[in-house]
């Protein structure tokens, strides 16, 4: 399995479709390893990756939100929330599973992510991403 951009993912938001962008190629990388049977080390790339990711990215969006009102912050946050605590999960039953479990562990990761990118990029954070490119020009009509 591969995860390619695609013009379908993108929200309109510069910063976001960019970081975006970013986390399909780590991603798809770590994808890639998982079918080679070679991914314990990407994936703890990726771990690394996310870590940072989560911080940056997530926060960016959640300050976008906020300061545009976007009516459906909690829901949007709530995903956010998922993501990190299922990545966390993750992480720990990786780092802490024996040998013959890494494979079942490298899958279930290597499948969240992919779900997240699929589920939550094309849908609710393209409908963020309309309602800040909404809310940003009626900004700049009244300046």
């Amino acid at each position: 399995m591969t995860l390619e951009w695609k013009k379908d993912f993108l929200t309109g938001l510069y910063w976001q479709d960019e970081q975006h962008k970013e986390l399909f190629k780590r991603a798809d990388r770590f994808v890639r390893a998982v079918d080679e049977r070679h991914a314990a080390l990407e994936a703890l790339e990726l771990f690394a990756f996310l870590d940072e990711y989560i911080v940056t990215h997530l926060d960016a969006e959640e300050q976008a939100m906020t300061t545009h009102n976007y009516p459906a912050v909690i829901e949007h946050l709530a995903e956010h929330t998922a993501f990190i605590e299922d990545v966390a999960r993750l992480k720990k039953q990786l780092t802490t599973t024996n040998a013959a479990d890494c494979s079942i562990a490298l899958s279930a990761l290597s499948t969240r992510v992919c779900d997240w990118f699929f589920d939550h990029i094309t849908t609710v954070d393209k409908e963020m991403g309309e309602f800040i490119r909404k809310a940003e020009a009626r900004t700049r009509a009244k300046a």
